[in-house]
């Protein structure tokens, strides 16, 4: 973990203890006052239930009033074991009642600690929990920068193999068979590492006047295939002018766009688009303007 990651934990560990302490000065139960109780004093040996006139030998001395005496004597001696037993019975009861307290003492600051052990364990659980996310979303970055890298290396690999095409050289010639008719050739050379599928090759040409008058010349497409590495095809296409337009580009007052339009697909699935424009200004000089490929994905 980092240097960061640690002082966060120090600062939940110090959080943790410091709520836990204020936790127990809080809800610590106090100590309970409880009465002592030693039970019954010990009676002196000469202690007579009724005084000392109830002693035995003074009983037994007397003649007249002895029936008397003694049945005092006897209900006094009745009346204190009486009294000594309840004596007993409430002391029993303090005690038990000593004992209640004192359990109920400890099973308070039990419940004290165990709530300290409840937060403790929630403290817990906030910090694995947020540790997870923490973790969860490193993995992620981790993950998408190595989705990256792959994608930006693929992307690479495809640009420096993918086939490429390049315009090395144009022609515009009478074609010899009929008066003003003229050749106009394309010299395409695949300058790639991997063959161009399905190649078609599309040329619009157009005579532009400098007036503005447009006359088109159609051409089917031409349907090449498979153009592979470092090879290179011609596509002538065949323009058929007339004496005033043959003269009117002769003398620089019109001349013949042509539009090329190459489609093919590459090794990776990916579908190109190679535009050329050439421009025939007089009857023996080309301008070309090539433009960049355009992938239609």
């Amino acid at each position: 973990m980092s240097r960061g990651d640690w002082r966060i934990i120090a600062a939940i560990v110090g959080l943790v203890a410091v709520v836990s302490l204020a936790c127990w000065l809080t809800l610590k139960p106090g100590q309970p006052d409880i009465p002592v109780y030693q039970g019954l004093e010990a009676q002196g040996a000469q202690y007579r239930a009724g005084g000392s006139g109830c002693d035995p030998l003074r009983l037994q001395s007397l003649k007249g009033e002895a029936a008397n005496e003694r049945n005092r004597c006897a209900e006094a001696e009745e009346e204190h074991r009486l009294k000594s037993n309840d004596l007993v019975q409430q002391t029993r009861a303090a005690n038990a009642a000593e004992a209640v307290a004192r359990l109920t003492y400890n099973q308070s600051r039990l419940m004290v600690l165990q709530t300290i052990g409840g937060l403790i364990t929630l403290f817990a659980a906030i910090f694995a929990a947020w540790y997870a996310k923490s973790a969860a979303e490193e993995a992620r970055r981790g993950a998408t920068a190595a989705e990256r890298g792959v994608t930006h290396a693929t992307e690479v690999s495809q640009t420096e193999l993918r086939a490429s095409l390049k315009s090395e050289h144009e022609t515009f010639k009478p074609s010899g068979d009929k008066d003003r008719e003229y050749i106009v050739a394309l010299k395409i050379r695949n300058v790639g590492q991997t063959p161009a599928h399905g190649l078609v090759i599309y040329a619009d040409a157009v005579y532009i006047s400098n007036k503005g008058a447009r006359a088109p010349f159609p051409s089917p497409p031409t349907y090449i295939g498979t153009l592979v590495h470092d090879a290179d095809i011609d596509n002538p296409s065949t323009i058929l002018l007339t004496a005033r337009q043959l003269s009117a580009i002769t003398n620089k007052r019109a001349r013949v766009h042509i539009n090329y339009r190459i489609t093919f697909l590459d090794d990776f699935k990916v579908s190109w688009v190679y535009y050329q424009d050439l421009f025939v200004d007089h009857a023996r000089s080309l301008a070309a303007r090539p433009s960049p490929h355009s992938a239609v994905r």
